[in-house]
């Protein structure tokens, strides 16, 4: 981020991989009903869905609240600073930016329902805004699983899918990893423990489980309560039913 090295910045020494594992140290402030900020202004983490402002200029305007890989936390500020430093790269190269997921990942993959939606400075909001068919979704987990390599194709670099799904060293749960939530930490006791997946909003989830070669898609809304026990469930009941159907 050309701003944090323009003089002494202790942002500077963040890193993508910081970006990535949500470990940035940027000061962030997510609102819920225990500090009452959810939907103010000081609702860093909200605004950026309802604010009409450039989310990648908030995002990377925040100073620093702790050591870059020192502190985990769930905050739209790390992917949207990433989303920043993807147009920036691909403009200097003379890319359209616009065009650019669906030619450069979703075509090949064979998922031509997608919508990325951006903010009115054309920025793709991503955390949230990313809409697509269950079978797009699946077409995703499936590059996942297959250490994204698509029909002998490699679309996602070598080792991409190993760093998403190793814990983030400031995670002490080891329940996160590059963008994608691990059961390494057991959130799902039940469930294998190399399962990983990235979560949408209320209960949506690409749940990808190498060890026994399935990709589970589920669109369905959870507006209240605890959703891990009916997840825990109905993985387990698939995955039943799929080793029966294996073992006849």
């Amino acid at each position: 981020i050309a701003a944090w090295h323009q003089e002494p910045d202790p942002r500077s020494v963040i890193t993508i991989a910081h970006l990535m594992r949500m470990s940035s140290g940027l000061d962030f402030t997510m609102g819920n009903p225990a500090n009452g900020l959810m939907f103010t202004n000081e609702d860093d983490h909200s605004r950026v869905y309802f604010g009409a402002i450039n989310v990648f200029e908030y995002s990377i305007s925040q100073p620093l609240a702790f050591p870059p890989n020192t502190v985990w936390r769930y905050r739209n500020c790390d992917p949207l600073t990433l989303g920043k430093i993807i147009r920036d790269t691909l403009e200097k190269q003379g890319e359209n930016y616009l065009t650019f997921p669906q030619r450069a990942l979703f075509d090949k993959i064979g998922a031509h329902h997608f919508v990325l939606e951006p903010d009115p400075w054309g920025n793709f909001i991503m955390t949230g805004f990313d809409y697509g068919t269950a079978r797009d979704w699946a077409r995703f987990g499936l590059l996942h699983l297959w250490d994204g390599v698509w029909q002998e194709e490699r679309i996602l670099p070598e080792g991409w899918v190993n760093f998403v799904r190793t814990p983030a060293p400031a995670d002490a749960s080891q329940g996160y990893g590059g963008l994608f939530w691990l059961n390494r930490g057991r959130q799902f006791k039940t469930l294998p423990e190399d399962m990983f997946w990235p979560a949408g909003h209320h209960g949506q989830a690409v749940f990808i489980i190498p060890s026994r070669d399935v990709v589970v898609v589920r669109l369905g809304l959870s507006v209240v309560g605890d959703t891990d026990p009916y997840f825990e469930h109905l993985l387990g009941a698939i995955l039943s039913a799929v080793d029966k159907n294996r073992e006849k």
